[in-house]
C-alpha cells in the first residue's frame, strides 16, 4: 500500500490529500495513537506485542545468521 501510494504520489496522479488517513503510519506510532488519543490501552498492548514479536523474529534470524557465518 505504501508503495503504491509513494509511486502515485510521485507520479503526479494523486496529491497527499487524495490518500486515506494514517495510510502511511507505522506500528509505533500507531501503538502510541491508540493508546493515547483513542485511549484504548488494550488494543495499543496488542499492537505492541506484535511490535515485540517482530523484532524476536528478527533477533532470531539474525543471531542464527551470525553463528552459521562463526562456524565457517
Amino acid at each position: 500500500m505504501v508503495g503504491y501510494s509513494l509511486i502515485l504520489l510521485f507520479s503526479g496522479n494523486v496529491e497527499m490529500s487524495d490518500l486515506p488517513p494514517f495510510s502511511s503510519e507505522v506500528l509505533s506510532t500507531m501503538a502510541y495513537r491508540i493508546a493515547f488519543y483513542d485511549l484504548n490501552v488494550g488494543q495499543a498492548a496488542a499492537v505492541a506485542l506484535i511490535i515485540s514479536l517482530i523484532g524476536l523474529v528478527a533477533t532470531s534470524f539474525y543471531i542464527r545468521l551470525q553463528a552459521r557465518e562463526y562456524k565457517e
